[in-house]
Order: C-alpha cells, then structure tokens, then sequence
C-alpha cells in the first residue's frame, strides 16, 4: 500500500523521514482533507492513521511505545587504556590550541571534502533525477 504521493497542488511526496533519535525514528506525514466539517475531517484522519499503520505492519515493524530496558552486568562498562588514551589525545589538542571544537579549521575541512558522497548514488537524486 502506498499513502505518500502528490498533494493536492502537486508538490512532491507528504511524508518525510525529519530525525533519528536514540529512541527512534521520526516521520513526519502530511495529508489536506477537503471538508470544512469536523466530523468528516475525524473520519479522514483516522483512515489515514489506520492506513498508515497498516503500512508499517505489512513491512514487518510496529510503532514505537515508551519502554525501559534494564541491563545487568558485571563487565566493565569503560575500557579504561581506551578512555586513557582519548584523553591524552584532547590533552595534546589543548597544549596545541587545536581543539576541533566548535568547528574545524578550515585546512582540516578541506582534507573532508568529499568524504561522503551525497545524495548517494541508487537514490532519487544521486543518479542526476528525481524519479517520476
């Protein structure tokens, strides 16, 4: 089943994938009812709603509820040669007043142009056009 496509004054897709947490992903999905009644717009949105669940449950998922998950362990939780050497590397960077922090300078920048190819290439936009 496909809900996003074209709204009603033709611009691209109504749903976007907008951030990714550490508790989940977020989409945002848009929709215009044409209905100056209420009532009518309730029933419009939950069609929609329930299509958009029935979406996510046919690819296998389910929409995230707030949950907490307890670990119990006995490792170690910090390797402490790791967290020893990242902080003589941050010692050295202040001794040398290069600390990449709030941002690069700018002859480190130009060692990372180009690192990561975007939009990459299978996309929409990486082949040179959006699909039609």
């Amino acid at each position: 089943m496909r809900i996003a496509g074209k709204d009603r004054r033709g611009r691209g897709r109504a749903a976007r994938f907008l951030l990714a947490t550490i508790l989940a992903p977020f989409l945002c999905a848009s929709a215009y009812a044409t209905t100056a009644d209420y009532g009518a717009f309730l029933a419009i949105q939950e069609d929609l709603l329930l299509r958009l669940m029935d979406v996510i449950e046919s690819s296998g998922t389910a929409l995230a509820f707030p949950s907490q998950t307890m670990y119990f362990t006995r490792d170690e939780r910090l390797d402490r040669e790791r967290a020893a050497a990242a902080e003589a590397t941050v010692r050295q960077w202040r001794e040398r007043g290069a600390l990449p922090f709030p941002d690069l300078p700018a002859d480190e920048k130009a060692t990372l142009k180009g690192g990561i190819e975007y939009p990459p290439r299978g996309s929409a936009l990486g082949d040179g056009a959006a699909r039609k």
